[in-house]
């Protein structure tokens, strides 16, 4: 998965797939306890703007953890840049981040609610 997510405010995503690998390479079949996706104004701010985990927005098949951002997801956030990381708690109990300084473009859009006829 790219470090880098742009959307449209209020869009649908596609959606994204990750795997988490070995230091060798190979893929992670076994799920972690908990997972999450956290999205921030800043990594400095302590306010959580939204959050997929494995109970809401994550799914996992055996190989690939895959989620999609929702209308509801962005529909109230500004247009500009956001961070966002991946962290799990790993069956030993120890946390562990995945991805960290991910970014989220919230992009214009012209046709708002008003212009769908």
């Amino acid at each position: 998965m790219n470090n880098k997510i742009e959307i449209v405010q209020g869009d649908t995503s596609p959606v994204y797939k990750f795997q988490r690998k070995y230091n060798d390479g190979t893929v992670i079949t076994t799920q972690p306890k908990k997972m999450w996706i956290t999205f921030k104004r800043s990594c400095s701010c302590d306010e959580c703007l939204f959050q997929k985990t494995l109970e809401n927005g994550i799914t996992f098949d055996g190989e690939y953890y895959k989620f999609q951002l929702l209308p509801d997801d962005t529909c109230h956030l500004a247009y500009g840049t956001y961070g966002f990381d991946i962290a799990i708690l790993n069956e030993n109990n120890e946390k562990k981040t995945l991805l960290n300084n991910g970014e989220l473009e919230i992009v214009k859009h012209y046709t708002k609610k008003c212009n769908e006829v």
